[in-house]
């Protein structure tokens, strides 16, 4: 038995100044309870992830405000970074595999507008390794700098490719209804955006916001009886040392090949039958050092996959139709069930004019931190 996704929520990815966090959930659950057609009383259990809620709005035990919210006993709060979201998919498959849980009501929910700048970036360094890199002035930006540099040294990856990461998922974003960078932009915008860490730009990074995704996940028994769905076929969880010093290769993603290599193993399928992907584009480097990682491209060639238009809505394997991190913007826990949502949309061709031809298997991939952690799911029609 597997799990399935039946129905899907979400609010727009923006600054919800008017939203409280309760608000956008609230929003949230009642759309995807409506998309899957299902009465609230027969939801048996919420898995609500979030990153930040006690720092920044003030709420900790998410799980209780959605029992009071919703009237469900069987409440779970999840963390684990960016990658908060796909745990929390993930928390509920094992619960409805195991028979513990019939129909659950999966929630990831971050506002992060209540933060200046400066807070916000200090608030993600709690992702990497606080004593040995944050304490010590690295910032999120300024590792992934390092590791773009690597990559660019070891590699042959140029400026332009990092561009035309920007500019495929910003492009992909504009026929998003829920994203938040609905615009398209080009090399000569990305060169003349502020400099963060050399060579990382602005316009080479995704931007926090807020934003509230939600999915309704069944057994693949129990989903029969809904005419639109996707199932969970695999997915792997993996791990790589906390501190960027300390690995042995800073230009992979071992978390991510070890979870994608679960993942396929357990899917019984290889990546070449992947029909697009969702990957982690926090910076544009981590989508072409994910794109090798999972096994799209060889190592060191992830760059290159990028310029040939092989990641492009009619190339050889679309990354980021939706417009990923980078177009649609990134609540934190949000993000892993967005892309859920992504790959609910598309495999049920209802995807509007981003829509991948054909689509049979769709596979999401989010990364913690530097890519100290990973989750990769894989999921079918």
């Amino acid at each position: 038995m597997n799990a399935s996704v039946i129905g899907f929520g979400s609010t727009k990815f923006r600054e919800h100044w008017e939203l409280g966090i309760k608000d956008m959930i609230r929003e949230a659950s009642k759309n995807a309870l409506k998309s899957a057609n299902v009465e609230l009383k027969y939801i048996d259990s919420v898995f609500v992830a979030n990153c930040f809620s006690s720092l920044i709005n003030g709420q900790n035990n998410l799980n209780a405000v959605c029992s009071d919210m919703l009237g469900i006993d069987n409440s779970f709060s999840v963390g684990g970074g960016d990658s908060s979201g796909s745990y929390a998919i993930l928390q509920a498959a094992n619960a409805i595999v195991s028979g513990a849980s019939k129909i659950a009501l999966v929630i990831g929910v971050e506002k992060m507008s209540d933060l200046g700048t400066n807070d916000a970036i200090e608030a993600v360094s709690q992702f990497i390794d606080h004593e040995n890199e944050a304490d010590n002035g690295a910032t999120l930006a300024s590792l992934f700098a390092m590791i773009t540099n690597k990559h660019m040294e070891e590699h042959g990856t140029t400026d332009k490719q990092l561009d035309m990461v920007s500019i495929k998922n910003h492009a992909n974003a504009v026929e998003n209804d829920i994203a938040q960078f609905r615009f398209n932009i080009t090399r000569d915008d990305i060169i003349k955006s502020p400099m963060i860490s050399t060579p990382l730009r602005v316009l080479h990074s995704a931007a926090y916001g807020d934003g509230c995704c939600a999915v309704v996940m069944c057994s693949s028994e129990e989903a029969k009886k809904h005419p639109i769905k996707i199932d969970l076929i695999g997915y792997g969880v993996g791990y790589d040392l906390l501190a960027v010093h300390e690995r042995e290769d800073i230009t992979n993603f071992n978390a991510v090949k070890t979870a994608a290599k679960k993942a396929f193993e357990k899917a019984k399928i290889k990546p070449e039958a992947i029909s697009f992907a969702e990957l982690h584009d926090a910076f544009s480097i981590s989508e072409i050092i994910s794109i090798e990682a999972i096994g799209f491209a060889k190592k060191g060639m992830g760059g290159k996959f990028i310029e040939e238009g092989k990641a492009n809505l009619n190339g050889k394997t679309p990354i980021n139709p939706s417009g990923g991190l980078k177009g649609c913007g990134h609540p934190l826990a949000a993000t892993g069930i967005r892309q859920a949502i992504e790959a609910f949309c598309q495999l049920n061709n209802s995807a509007g004019n981003r829509q991948v031809k054909n689509p049979k298997y769709a596979l999401t991939e989010t990364i913690s931190g530097t890519g100290a952690t990973a989750v990769v799911i894989i999921f079918s029609k």
